[in-house]
């Protein structure tokens, strides 16, 4: 029942909407549908969104149902990185591409960063590994170490606990061994890191060594 309110949101927003999720409850004397939107980056008036799918999903709602919406639950995720750097690169240059990786925004060469809004959407958990390949395309980086990447709303328990060896940027030495792990994201959440100043959004800490 309650994936019926998703396609008619989705079919009717497909142009303003990147997902949209769904969970229905008893509640003592009704059905509680409650719709999750996840809007594409492109959307300003994301109340607004969510206002006129409540409207339209309450003009088809059952009887004995009562619908609800509301945008996707955000997951502030905590990134540290240590880079050795290869020598012929200046850590300066390397860090702002790094930050440009891990950036929400759209880049100019027509990427996208890693955590822009419109990559990430419900559930998709952050793995370790992929950190790792992103930042080791990086031009400029010889290594990576992940020091932590965690929840910012829960204990830091998800870090690569390897011990770093010192980095002189030579291309003779692996900072670490690493592990791979990942970081859970509910059904109804989506990861976000905005890296904007404001680590209750997301942060990105970067260790650079190595480089000229």
């Amino acid at each position: 029942m309650a994936e019926d309110y998703v396609r008619l949101a989705k079919k009717q927003f497909k142009l303003e909407l990147q997902e949209a999720k769904a969970t229905i409850d008893w509640v003592g004397s009704y059905w509680l549908v409650q719709i999750a939107v996840d809007p594409l980056a492109t959307v300003t008036d994301v109340p607004g969104l969510v206002s006129r799918i409540e409207q339209h999903l309450n003009r088809y709602r059952r009887m004995g149902h009562r619908v609800a919406v509301h945008q996707g639950f955000k997951v502030p995720i905590a990134l540290g990185l240590t880079i050795c750097v290869c020598d012929q690169f200046t850590p300066e240059d390397v860090r702002a591409d790094l930050i440009d990786r891990f950036s929400n925004r759209d880049l100019p060469d027509n990427q996208q960063g890693f955590f822009h809004p419109d990559r990430i959407t419900f559930g998709q958990s952050i793995h370790s590994s992929r950190i790792v390949t992103v930042a080791r395309s990086v031009t400029g980086v010889q290594d990576v170490k992940i020091d932590f990447l965690h929840r910012c709303d829960a204990n830091p328990c998800n870090t690569n606990e390897a011990q770093s060896k010192p980095c002189d940027g030579s291309g003779n030495d692996a900072i670490s061994e690493w592990k791979n792990f990942e970081v859970d994201i509910g059904d109804l959440e989506i990861a976000q890191l905005e890296n904007n100043g404001n680590r209750a959004n997301g942060y990105l800490c970067l260790n650079m060594g190595g480089g000229r």
